[in-house]
């Protein structure tokens, strides 16, 4: 018997077992079958077999453990019973997300499916971590990521793909069921830059000049808030200590100071590509001036991320 024949048989054996057995059975001595039977056969025969490749279908994700509580499920009536009418609402492709500061709630069909717990603290709890659970592995459900972990402290809903952020690790969940022990920096960046078109913009040599101006009132407009700082690149460099970052231009020719935008080191191959001169969108964190000299202060963002280039 050839190989490939060999090969096709366990595989006919793996997947359609049922079916394998019955082909295989001796054609001399075939078993007796009624009329009703044959009918049955025919059908069954007829029917596409199952698709290896399907997806799984989908665990149910935890809901909220009380009434006090929010989870996968929940609706807008339940978090405006619990935390009020929102700050802010910023509409999607196929819900909308709303705003306390700069803690988040993302619905879909009114369904709470995801959450980013950021300045304030949410009534988000799906479940408390349990003593002695068994460590995540490839293939557990939501449950028992709950049950290891407790209530992640953000949860990013792509389709039927999630990210779960704990404190120092992350799951990837694909229909309920951990796909990936970390998450997939494409899906990462797929958020960060959804993420980013719900941020004010600002241009990088208008922040230069407002901290210039009146650090004060720059302050009070800009500080400790997310935005996304758009302008050309000065220069991409590295600090004493190693950590990448990316120099926005003022919109003074003759200035020794700038927009600094403050990446991790992870970020690092990010920059590869990005030029002097091109006209660049970093999402950050706006901490002020720097710590220089009082007439050499750079406008500082951390936790930077590149959105476009």
């Amino acid at each position: 018997m050839k190989l490939r024949t060999i090969v096709a048989l366990l595989v006919s054996c793996l997947l359609f077992p049922a079916a394998t057995l019955a082909e295989t059975a001796g054609a001399d001595d075939p078993p007796a079958v009624s009329e009703a039977d044959e009918q049955e056969n025919g059908q069954s025969q007829a029917a596409a077999p199952p698709d290896p490749k399907a997806a799984p279908p989908a665990v149910p994700l935890p809901g909220p453990v009380d009434e006090k509580s929010l989870g996968f499920g929940s609706t807008a009536g339940d978090l405006e019973k619990l935390l009020g009418k929102p700050t802010r609402v910023a509409p999607g492709t196929d819900g909308e997300t709303w705003f306390y500061g700069l803690s988040s709630i993302s619905f879909v069909k009114g369904r709470v499916v995801g959450w980013c717990q950021f300045n304030r603290p949410l009534p988000v709890n799906i479940g408390q971590a349990k003593p002695e659970s068994p460590k995540v592995a490839i293939g557990h459900t939501a449950q028992q990521v709950v049950e290891a972990h407790g209530t992640p402290k953000t949860a990013a809903t792509f389709g039927e793909v999630q990210v779960w952020f704990y404190d120092g690790c992350a799951y990837t969940l694909r229909s309920g069921k951990v796909t990936r022990l970390g998450y997939e920096v494409h899906v990462l960046d797929a958020h960060s830059a959804t993420a980013a078109r719900d941020l004010p913009k600002v241009w990088a040599g208008d922040l230069w000049t407002a901290y210039r101006e009146n650090a004060v009132s720059a302050d009070a407009k800009y500080l400790d808030k997310q935005m996304i700082a758009e302008g050309y690149v000065e220069r991409v460099d590295r600090d004493i200590n190693g950590v990448p970052f990316v120099e926005l231009e003022p919109d003074e020719e003759y200035a020794l100071t700038g927009v600094v935008c403050i990446f991790g080191k992870e970020d690092e191959d990010k920059l590869i590509a990005v030029e002097k001169d091109a006209v660049v969108e970093i999402k950050g964190l706006c901490k002020g001036l720097s710590h220089k000299l009082p007439h050499l202060r750079d406008v500082v963002l951390v936790d930077c991320t590149l959105v476009t280039r």
